[in-house]
């Protein structure tokens, strides 16, 4: 499956929204932490996503930014 690709610099790295390509532009980007979905069991619930905004750097909610 094709995702939109963008990124987010956070605690562990870089995630990258996991949304289809061209979602909504009213839409926030959002991905699960790659790091803590290997090494957490009870890491990816939804409310564990990270969210940012289009400008691709502010991060708007959902887990944590050090997650």
């Amino acid at each position: 499956m094709s995702t939109c690709g963008a990124t987010l610099k956070h605690a562990h790295g870089v995630a990258v929204c996991d949304l289809p390509p061209g979602h909504g532009q009213e839409e926030q980007h959002g991905a699960l932490c790659e790091h803590c979905v290997d090494n957490d069991p009870d890491y990816g619930d939804p409310s564990d996503r990270l969210r940012w905004d289009n400008d691709g750097e502010s991060w708007v909610g959902g887990g944590s930014r050090d997650c």
